[in-house]
């Protein structure tokens, strides 16, 4: 029993420095990925994350903007990331639902590349037109549309949702609702983080 003491008092002190070198994280800046351009929405609500996050951490939060590619660039950078909570993103429909349908290679795996962290936001499409075009609804979009095949044109923002839905909308009005989150590098993800409601 006395030579067995020794043992486990070093054990617990081993322990002790390992929990205590753990529980310094963090102990350098962090970098948070956004897979699109400087001031973009998604770009806004990072810079806006890692203000909170700098002043909740003690720890510089360094918004590193990797456009391009229809946000595959930025998120192929934070899934070859190293592991250590060092380097977090922003992913949303685009990076996480629909780049995974519309290429053939993303060069990533959206659900095996990345572990959330938390839902950040929730913005919500809107659907806008002329007043020249007495369109009240969706539907009554979508009529004259139909009526006259290439009369009509339409605009999008910098993501693939909206021109997603764009092109969708000529079977039925639709609503969606791209959530955006916190994603940390090569863990494995519970569900497909996407979320689309139709009306």
């Amino acid at each position: 029993m006395m030579r067995s003491l020794p043992s486990l008092l070093l054990a617990l002190l081993a322990l002790a420095s390992t929990t205590a070198a753990r529980a310094a994280y963090p102990d350098k800046p962090i970098k948070l990925v956004v897979p699109y351009v400087a001031g973009s929405p998604a770009d806004n609500v990072a810079r806006t994350l890692g203000e909170g996050l700098s002043k909740r951490l003690k720890q510089p939060v360094v918004v590193e903007n990797r456009p391009g590619a229809n946000a595959l660039i930025g998120t192929q950078a934070l899934a070859r990331s190293a592991p250590d909570g060092y380097t977090i993103g922003i992913g949303n429909l685009d990076t996480h639902a629909l780049n995974p349908l519309l290429y053939k290679s993303t060069g990533y795996d959206a659900d095996k590349d990345f572990a959330p962290i938390v839902l950040v936001s929730r913005p919500t499409l809107m659907l806008v037109g002329s007043p020249a075009l007495a369109a009240r609804n969706g539907a009554e979009l979508i009529a004259p549309a139909k009526a006259q095949p290439g009369k009509l044109t339409y605009g999008t923002g910098v993501s693939a949702a909206p021109r997603t839905c764009g092109a969708s909308s000529s079977n039925r009005p639709r609503a969606s609702t791209c959530c955006t989150f916190l994603f940390g590098a090569r863990r494995p993800l519970p569900t497909r983080c996407s979320a689309t409601r139709s009306t």
